[in-house]
């Protein structure tokens, strides 16, 4: 081959890498609205799972807090927002304004703590927009809903899905797999004190000696026999057992999911005030990001981490408008884009709203069945 020939290869390998690399990154002119779900940053020991047997159950962790996020949380939040705007940098543009992002948050200060990292890393002010010379930072507003009406992301406590989890797990199948473990579950009771005997003890405990690992805190030695595992696939398999009908799906991601698709299709639809709108962000916790991607059915065994985020892309591409979906674990250095077991990598809208509309919740979900 010739050098001629060899320099015009190089060329054509550089562009093409730079046309994947745009498209990777977001900035592909066929963006036109992006959702980003995602995990708060690392934390303290929450007082909500701390268990009988506790050495630590007493401690307050000042002048943090029980459940709030740790400078090294508050570090990696602020790189989220920091990455989406590299990612989204040319589609944003470099002026906030405030139809151009909506956020929501569950009614934790985890949750809403990592909300505004995320936003401060997304969105530093402009040069016009500095109102404060020594501090590169600007308030943006964001939204939360209690707990106990919060059906974006604690549906969990809808009276209903504790019904329907119960049925569950009071099922013969369930209580077969249980019966797997009550070994483990027996050891649990005895040492912790807890009275172990389903999947969202195991959640509990295993997020409790978690966060006391990482926050130094020497873990009794019994816990050695059941942590990391099995504690970790017993909280995994929880997933799946939370999620595992449509009526538990609905409760869980449905709320979620149909916003989505109704923000869409507002979008698409030119209606006001979404017209200038480029991004929704929503602040949750791991068992939101477990849950919708068990629902979307694309989910692999294992604990979402801290910061972990899903992005969901509406692009129109060959004059089809559909959805890119990535996923962001850090097991790599980009997000990987999933693939819906109905789709292709670039899912139609119609085809994607065919695939999850049987999840938008019923009117009166929330409610007991009688």
């Amino acid at each position: 081959m010739s050098v001629k020939s060899w320099v015009l290869l190089l060329l054509f390998v550089i562009l093409a890498s730079l046309i994947e690399c745009t498209r990777e990154n977001g900035t592909s002119e066929t963006l036109i609205l992006v959702h980003a779900v995602f995990r708060h940053g690392d934390r303290t020991p929450d007082e909500f799972g701390r268990y009988p047997n506790d050495p630590y159950k007493n401690d307050s962790y000042f002048p943090t807090g029980s459940g709030e996020l740790t400078d090294r949380g508050k570090r990696r939040e602020y790189s989220v927002g920091k990455s989406l705007r590299k990612r989204y940098n040319k589609f944003l543009g470099d002026l906030y304004t405030p139809d151009i992002v909506e956020a929501w948050s569950s009614d934790r200060n985890r949750t809403k703590m990592s909300l505004q990292l995320v936003l401060a890393g997304l969105f530093p002010p402009s040069k016009e927009q500095m109102w404060e010379t020594d501090l590169n930072w600007q308030p943006i507003p964001f939204h939360t809903n209690p707990l106990t009406q919060d059906m974006l992301f604690f549906g969990i406590l809808c009276p209903s899905y504790t019904q329907y989890t119960s049925e569950y797990e009071n099922s013969t199948k369930i209580q077969r797999q249980l019966q797997q473990h009550s070994e483990d579950f027996k050891y649990i009771s005895e040492k912790s004190g807890l009275n172990a005997k389903s999947y969202q003890d195991m959640f509990l405990l295993y997020s409790c000696l978690t966060t006391e690992q990482e926050y130094g805190l020497i873990l009794p030695e019994w816990t050695k026999n059941v942590y990391p595992q099995p504690l970790q696939d017993l909280t995994i398999k929880g997933y799946q057992a939370e999620t595992a009908t449509t009526e538990m799906r609905r409760i869980t991601s449905g709320t979620l999911l149909k916003k989505i698709v109704d923000n869409i299709e507002a979008k698409v639809d030119n209606q006001m005030p979404l017209k200038n709108r480029k991004i929704y962000l929503y602040s949750g916790h791991e068992f939101n990001i477990a849950h919708l991607l068990h629902t979307l059915e694309v989910f692999e065994p294992h604990i979402p981490p801290y910061g972990s985020y899903i992005l969901f892309e509406l692009h129109k591409i060959d004059n089809v408008t559909g959805f890119k979906i990535y996923y962001q674990d850090y097991s790599s250095v980009q997000p990987k884009l999933l693939k819906l077991p109905a789709c292709d990598e670039f899912c139609p809208l119609k085809k994607f709203v065919s695939y999850v509309e049987e999840y938008f919740p019923e009117k009166d979900a929330c409610k007991l069945r009688t």
